[in-house]
């Protein structure tokens, strides 16, 4: 029933102003109190359990042994620099600080001591804050690792060092983990609210963060950081939340980093006078330690840090190559050495790639190989997997091979090295060297991740009819486990670079033991049994499969005599294919995101197959690509889908990008969104964006408001939405006793609400 008229059916009863601000002033105490939340030991391990992918700690000091350490007196001047003690100490009265000073940029050239300089700053600033009740966090991202790359990983780790430093913080995050378990952990919106409640704790502190090499991260997550970067930190938002959190934040100077944050505090590290200075200590020790190794005479040693000074151009890291090369040459050729090699990173892997393909003659390929494989694996592989992976020295003992191999990797001449046994691309630069214009793109990524899907594929195969007779892992180096997890992601990857190999027929088959195997061997309890292969190209995103089931059937046909056409060939029918947990592919493509995959299965279904209110309600939460999916959705099957209640609570709640799902089904189907309870709880819900759908709701079906919505609205939002309402409808409101109780009700809201009401509707 809408509130208009509520007055003539007698539901509403208006209250008094005294009423109305006596329970102002009672909800008044209860906000000043401190809100507790009792947890077990058991929910607080669980919690942790689940929340730790990465530990920053642990990959700072990997990190640091890859470096090398620091060479003494570099870095120690950043503590006084002036963008450093104002990105410290500016507004260190809550409200007073300018949010351009919240978020400090420093940036520079690959191999320019960034992460190095965040190392530092790591290991110095606890120290400092110990006696000053300020809270420090830091993440490095790492693009040759998985689990550090992603903007949920970052925040994650931010929140597990607040979490170890102060355990009272679980009190932000216990009840939504309750309601949402480890799922929570998988949304950066819901990750990113929760980091901002976190910080806006008073009784722990200001909260600092470093987040190092933010250009490592992949392309969406930078988007996603960024992203909420510029939209929490613009000098609109004045809030506390905000002006209790600091970031600052080490990457490249790419043009869509440089977008978002030269609006705030930045600097070029190489600008600085005492990073020059820097850079010659660090030649000086590197000469030394040459010096006593090669026994330098004075003017070899004055001439050899002369040419590295002249041609250094800031960069630690073509130093660092430069001087390794140096070690393998006698001290009469040191100089000459020098002169002939060219400036710049890029210059210099050039000439390093060009040295080893001359070398190795015979090996070229192996080169290439070994480059590839390194450059895409999503995670750094041992030198016994990366032998399988490569298809190189593989009768050979195991003692052998690790041998072998380990001088295939030195014949890349430092592109790739062996650190803790795994083998690694020297730098994030080596990388964007092999891949781009200036080899020539020695390594095609499209192509590698193809053949690494291959090669994957290959080893779940023979290891499946072998499983019986030996257990190859150890002589493999653990290459079935990499094998188990990823040969989907680099197929995924590889686009339509990756086809389905003849020799590979038997894993790809609507029935297949083999692949039965694989999932088996997933140890994933998320993987329900009768995953089809349907289910696989839809979970993981890879089109091709679907094509490949679809023709291999036409094929098949014609091999029987049966000349079968595409149009006569019998269609796919979704609901044949449903998993033990009673999903079908399309509503697991839903699910995922892939709209390539959906696009896929109706272009080889029935025109009239139907799209369940289940893929509709999956792909208006999906938090990742849910417009897209929906838009698809709605562009194919429009005329035959129907909007429930059950989606538009999805579109409410969906922490990414419900505002644009909501408005997508408004334009779409306008005529099927109704406004209920429960739509206004999904959205009241949705820390991500829940104050733009309530927005867009009352904009565009403010006619449906209902005494229910408003009493819902005044429990469960802030201010913002209950002004909005008023705003727009507010001839239409009574305010009732049940209205106003809501709003008591209202746990760290109620009295602004009801400060609101009394104020908009006190007459």
């Amino acid at each position: 029933m809408a509130l208009s008229e509520a007055g003539a059916t007698g539901i509403c009863r208006k209250l008094s102003i005294s009423n109305t601000r006596s329970i102002i002033a009672a909800q008044g105490t209860v906000q000043d109190s401190t809100f507790n939340i009792y947890t077990t030991s058991d929910e607080r391990r669980n919690f942790l359990r689940d929340l730790i992918l990465t530990d920053p700690c642990e990959d700072k000091d990997d990190l640091k042994r890859r470096k090398g350490n620091r060479v003494r007196g570099t870095c120690e001047w950043i503590l006084h620099a002036e963008e450093l003690t104002t990105w410290l100490h500016a507004g260190q009265v809550a409200g007073t600080g300018n949010t351009a000073t919240n978020i400090l940029w420093l940036y520079g050239n690959p191999g320019t001591g960034k992460s190095t300089m965040s190392i530092f700053l790591a290991e110095e600033l606890p120290k400092i804050f110990l006696s000053e009740g300020r809270t420090f966090t830091y993440f490095f991202c790492d693009s040759s690792f998985d689990k550090r790359k992603t903007a949920t990983s970052v925040i994650r780790g931010l929140l597990l060092q607040l979490l170890q430093q102060h355990s009272s913080l679980l009190e932000y995050l216990i009840p939504k983990y309750t309601e949402r378990g480890k799922q929570l952990f998988e949304s950066f919106d819901a990750l990113w609210t929760i980091l901002l409640r976190v910080a806006a704790d008073k009784t722990t502190g200001r909260k600092y963060c470093i987040i190092d090499a933010l250009d490592e991260c992949d392309q969406e997550s930078q988007k996603m950081l960024l992203t909420q970067l510029e939209e929490t930190f613009n000098p609109r938002n004045s809030s506390d939340r905000i002006s209790s959190i600091r970031f600052l934040i080490t990457s490249r100077p790419y043009p869509e980093i440089r977008e978002c944050l030269e609006q705030f505090a930045h600097r070029d590290l190489a600008s600085f006078q005492e990073a020059k200075q820097d850079i010659e200590l660090f030649i000086d020790e590197r000469v030394a330690r040459l010096q006593k190794k090669k026994r330098y005479t004075e003017k070899v040693k004055n001439s050899v840090t002369k040419a590295l000074k002249d041609k250094a151009e800031g960069t630690f890291l073509w130093v660092g190559l430069a001087c390794v090369e140096l070690n393998t040459v006698q001290s009469n050729k040191a100089v000459k050495l020098l002169q002939e090699l060219p400036k710049g990173l890029h210059s210099l892997y050039r000439k390093l790639l060009g040295t080893a393909l001359e070398l190795e003659t015979g090996g070229k390929d192996t080169i290439k190989r070994i480059l590839s494989f390194v450059a895409v694996s999503l995670r750094p592989l041992s030198l016994l997997e990366l032998s399988v992976a490569c298809q190189l020295h593989q009768d050979e003992d195991e003692e052998e091979r690790i041998q072998f191999m380990r001088e295939e990797v030195a014949s890349c001449r430092l592109i790739v090295i062996v650190q803790d046994e795994k083998v690694l691309l020297l730098h994030q630069s080596a990388k964007d060297f092999l891949v781009g214009p200036g080899a020539d793109h020695f390594v095609n990524v499209f192509k590698a991740h193809a053949t690494f899907a291959y090669r994957c594929v290959d080893h779940l195969i023979r290891h499946f009819y072998s499983k019986y007779e030996r257990d190859d892992t150890s002589s493999n180096g653990n290459f079935l486990s990499y094998s188990t997890q990823t040969w989907a992601d680099h197929a995924h990857m590889a686009e339509s670079e990756f086809k389905v190999e003849a020799s590979q027929a038997e894993f790809f088959d609507i029935q297949s033991k083999c692949r039965e195997y694989w999932l088996q061997c997933l140890y994933r309890s998320e993987i329900p049994k009768q995953f089809s292969i349907f289910h696989v190209a839809a979970r993981w995103g890879i089109p091709t499969l679907v094509d490949y089931v679809h023709y291999k059937e036409i094929l098949n046909n014609e091999l029987d005599g049966m000349l079968v056409t595409r149009q006569s060939m019998r269609p796919f029918v979704d609901v044949e294919y449903l998993d033990s947990a009673g999903v079908t592919p399309l509503e697991e493509a839903a699910i995922s995101g892939h709209a390539n995959v959906i696009s896929r299965l109706l272009d080889h279904g029935t025109k009239e197959m139907w799209i369940s209110g289940r893929v509709m309600t999956v792909a208006a939460g999906n938090e990742a690509n849910g417009q897209e999916v929906m838009a698809l959705l709605l562009d194919r099957k429009g005329d035959e889908i129907t909007i429930t209640e059950e989606v538009v609570k999805a579109a409410a709640g969906n922490w990414r990008n419900g505002e644009e799902v909501m408005a997508l089904l408004l334009d779409r189907k306008g005529d099927q969104v109704t406004i209920t309870e429960e739509v206004v709880k999904a959205a009241a819900e949705n820390w991500g964006n829940g104050k733009e759908v309530m927005a867009l709701l009352l904009d565009r079906k403010g006619d449906q408001i209902t005494e229910e919505v408003v009493r819902t609205i005044a429990g469960r939002f802030d201010g913002y939405v209950m002004a909005l309402l008023l705003d727009r409808k507010g001839d239409q409101i009574t305010i009732t006793e049940e209205v106003v109780g809501a709003a008591a009700g209202n746990w760290g809201n109620g009295r602004k609400v009801m400060t609101l009401l009394l104020k908009r509707r006190g007459d």
